[in-house]
C-alpha cells in the first residue's frame, strides 16, 4: 500500500470558527470577570461610569486585540497554534488569578512591578497555602495540566506550519507592540487613574502599562534647594526633661484592628483584652497608614524613616527599589545616640528583602524566625517542623506565633547593658482569614444574620488578633513592671487582608470615599511621666518617628523637626487620602477638588517631601549633612 503523502490538514471552517469563538468568548469572561471582582471587592468604590456597558466596548475589545496578539506570538515562537492557545489562555488565568487575590487584599490592581515582588509572596505561600488550599490546589492542578498538555503538543506535527521569514516578522510586530506599552507606561502616576483605565484599557492592557515605579530626580534638586528647606529648622528644637535615655520599645500589629468595628457583629468574649485595658489608661488613637490590606514594607518604611509613601509611585515598595544603601532613619538615629538597636520578626529573614534592608536603617541586630527560639511547653498541638528552616515552629493558625517574638523582645530588653531600641513585628495575624483549625478557636460569633462566608472570615479574624493580643499582653505587663523607664508605641499596620464586602457585611464604616480603611490603632504606654507628645487624631504614620524621639528625650534633627513642623499643614497623607488640621478630607493630594489656596500649599509640601526624599534615598545626601 502506498503510504499517505497527506499534509496534516488545517484547522478547517468549523474549527477556525470555534477558534475565533472561543477567544472572543475568553477575552469577555477575562474582562468582565477582572471587574466584576474589582466591584465586589471594593464595592463601587473605584466603579466606572457606564458600568458594564463601558466593558464591552472598551476592555472587550483591548482584551481580545491583547489575547490575539499573544496568541500570535507563542504561535510564531512554537510554530504550533494549539501550542500558542494554551499557553497565551494559561499565562493569562495566573495573571487574573493574581489580579483577584491583590485587588481582593488591599484594592489595587495588578501592576507590571508586582513581579518584583515574587520572592516575598513565596515567603509566605505556606501559610497562604493554608487559608487557601482548595483554590491553589485547583491553580496546581491545572498548571501541570497544560505543562503536560504543552509537551505533548510540541512533540507532534505542527498544524498550520508558518514559514521562518514569516515567524520572524510576526515576532517582530508582536514584540514591538508590547515593547511600545510596556516602555511607554501612563505619565499621570496617580493610583486612580490607573484604576479608571481598567475599564478602557482593559485587565490585560491596563497590566502592561501599568505605571512604573521609578523615582525620577526632581528637576530642582541640588545642595541649595535642600539646603533652603532644612536651613529654617537648624535650631535645636525644646526638649522636656524626663529620664536619661529610657529604653523605647516599637511593635508594630500585624493587620491589627479594633474588632469594635464592625457593628454588626457580636463576640462571645473580648477578643483583645489587653489592648482594649492599656487604651483606657494611656495615650492612644488611630493613625494614618499609607496601606491597606498589606504591603507592610510600606507601612515599616515610613515609620523608620518619616518619609511619606505618597511622593513615591504608587506601587513602589522602597525595600525592593528605593533602598540601596545606608540612609539616615530612625534605627540609625537611635544607634547614633548611644542605643543598641535590634529588630525582631517572627518570620522568614528574607521577607522583603530585611536582612539586607534593616541593617541600611540602622539595626545593628536583626533576629528573625531563625532564631527565634520556643522557650515554653505546650501540648495543643500547635508546634511544627518547618522544613523551610529545619527546626520546629510554634504555629497559631496558617502563621507563627507572636508569643516567642513577645518573649524573645523582653528577654532582650532585660538583659540589655546599654540603653535600646527594639523594633518587633509580628506575624500570627496575617491572612488570610480561613485557616484556623477549629480546636484552636477561642472566639466565636453570636450574632445572627451574617452570611456563612462572613461569619467564618470574621471568626478566623477575630481568633488571630485574640492570639496577637496575648502576646501584646506579654509585653504591656514586661513595661508596666520594670524599674528602668521603658515606653512602649504600638500600632497596627494596616486593615487586615479581608475583602471589603466581608468588612462592610460586619457593619465596617468605611466613610464616603473609603478613607477610614487606612486607620488603624496605636497607642503609647511608658512607666515614667511622658513628655507632651502632641499626636493629633489620624495622624499619619511617617509623622511617628518624630514622636518617638521626643518621647525618649531626643531632638531629632533638622529633618524631624521639618516633620513635626509639617504636621501644622497636613495631619495625614498617602497617595488617596488627605488630611487637614481642620478636619477637611480629600481623596489624596493630587485631588482635583483641592481649593486653590490647599493645592498650593499641597503642592510645595509635596516638592519639598520630594526634594528630601530623593536627597535621603538616591541623591547626594546633603540634607544628612545638616545636623
Amino acid at each position: 500500500m502506498k503510504p499517505s503523502t497527506r499534509r496534516p490538514s488545517p484547522l478547517g471552517p468549523l474549527g477556525a470558527l470555534g477558534f475565533f469563538a472561543g477567544l472572543i468568548t475568553f477575552a469577555l469572561v477575562t474582562a468582565i470577570a477582572a471587574e466584576a471582582a474589582r466591584i465586589a471587592c471594593l464595592d463601587g468604590l473605584s466603579a466606572v461610569p457606564g458600568g458594564l456597558s463601558s466593558i464591552v466596548t472598551g476592555a472587550w475589545v483591548t482584551d481580545c486585540l491583547v489575547l490575539t496578539l499573544s496568541i500570535l506570538f507563542f504561535w510564531a515562537l512554537t510554530n504550533r497554534l494549539s501550542a500558542g492557545l494554551l499557553l497565551s489562555a494559561s499565562l493569562t488565568g495566573v495573571l487574573l488569578f493574581a489580579h483577584v487575590q491583590k485587588t481582593r487584599a488591599i484594592g489595587k490592581p495588578l501592576a507590571m512591578s508586582d513581579l518584583s515582588l515574587v520572592s516575598d509572596v513565596l515567603s509566605v505561600i505556606g501559610g497562604v497555602l493554608r487559608a487557601n488550599l482548595g483554590a491553589f490546589i485547583g491553580l496546581g492542578v491545572g498548571l501541570v495540566a497544560a505543562l503536560a498538555i504543552f509537551i505533548f503538543l510540541l512533540r507532534r506535527s505542527p498544524r498550520l506550519p508558518i514559514s521562518r521569514p514569516g515567524r520572524a516578522a510576526l515576532l517582530g510586530v508582536v514584540v514591538a507592540f508590547f515593547a511600545s506599552g510596556i516602555l511607554e507606561p501612563p505619565k499621570d502616576n496617580d493610583a486612580g487613574i490607573f484604576f479608571r483605565d481598567e475599564s478602557v484599557n482593559g485587565f490585560l492592557m491596563n497590566f502592561i502599562r501599568s505605571p512604573r515605579v521609578s523615582f525620577e530626580k526632581p528637576i530642582n534638586y541640588n545642595s541649595k534647594s535642600i539646603t533652603s528647606i532644612i536651613n529654617e529648622h537648624m535650631k535645636a528644637a525644646d526638649i522636656v526633661e524626663g529620664p536619661t535615655s529610657p529604653d523605647v520599645i516599637f511593635y508594630l500589629g500585624e493587620s491589627f484592628m479594633e474588632l469594635d468595628r464592625l457593628h454588626a457583629v457580636r463576640f462571645d468574649r473580648d477578643a483583645t483584652p489587653n489592648f482594649h485595658r492599656v487604651i483606657q489608661k494611656t495615650l492612644s488613637g488611630r493613625l494614618i497608614s499609607p496601606e491597606a490590606g498589606g504591603a507592610t514594607a510600606n507601612v515599616e518604611f515610613e515609620v523608620h524613616t518619616g518619609l511619606p509613601i505618597a511622593v513615591l509611585p504608587p506601587n513602589a515598595v522602597p525595600y525592593h527599589h528605593n533602598i540601596h544603601k545606608k540612609i539616615w532613619a530612625m534605627p540609625g538615629f537611635f544607634k547614633n545616640q548611644g542605643y543598641c538597636s535590634k529588630a525582631f520578626h517572627n518570620f522568614y529573614k528574607n521577607t522583603y528583602s530585611y536582612d539586607v534592608i534593616y541593617p541600611h536603617l540602622g539595626f545593628e541586630f536583626f533576629y528573625s524566625l531563625e532564631d527565634l527560639p520556643i522557650k515554653f511547653d505546650t501540648s495543643n498541638g500547635r508546634i511544627f517542623f518547618d522544613k523551610y528552616i529545619g527546626k520546629e515552629t510554634l504555629f497559631d493558625g496558617p502563621f507563627p506565633s507572636d508569643e516567642p517574638l513577645a518573649h524573645h523582645l523582653i528577654e532582650r530588653l532585660n538583659s540589655a547593658q546599654t540603653p535600646v531600641f527594639l523594633f518587633g513585628l509580628g506575624m500570627v495575624s496575617h491572612g488570610g482569614y480561613d485557616g484556623w483549625p477549629e480546636e484552636q478557636k477561642t472566639v466565636r460569633i453570636v450574632s445572627e444574620g451574617l452570611s456563612p462566608s462572613t461569619k467564618e472570615s470574621l471568626e478566623h479574624l477575630a481568633n488571630a488578633l485574640n492570639r496577637a493580643d496575648i502576646a501584646l499582653g506579654y509585653l504591656i505587663r514586661a513595661v508596666e513592671s520594670r524599674a528602668r523607664p521603658t515606653v512602649l508605641f504600638f500600632m497596627g499596620d494596616h486593615l487586615p487582608y479581608i475583602s471589603d464586602s466581608v468588612l462592610r457585611e460586619g457593619g465596617f464604616d468605611f466613610g464616603d470615599n473609603g478613607q477610614r480603611r487606612y486607620e488603624v490603632p496605636f497607642f503609647v504606654l511608658a512607666n515614667f511621666p511622658l513628655p507632651e507628645l502632641d499626636i493629633p487624631d489620624r495622624m499619619s504614620a511617617f509623622y511617628l518617628p518624630s514622636k518617638i524621639l521626643r518621647a525618649a528625650g531626643i531632638d531629632g534633627g533638622p529633618y524631624f523637626r521639618f516633620l513635626e513642623s509639617k504636621l501644622n499643614q497636613i495631619t495625614a497623607m498617602n497617595h488617596n487620602f488627605l488630611l487637614l488640621p481642620d478636619g477637611r478630607e480629600f481623596t489624596g493630594p493630587r485631588d482635583p477638588n483641592l481649593p486653590p489656596d490647599v493645592a498650593q500649599m499641597v503642592h510645595q509640601t509635596l516638592e519639598d517631601f520630594s526634594l528630601l526624599a530623593w536627597d535621603r534615598l538616591e541623591g547626594e545626601g546633603y540634607s544628612f549633612r545638616s545636623k
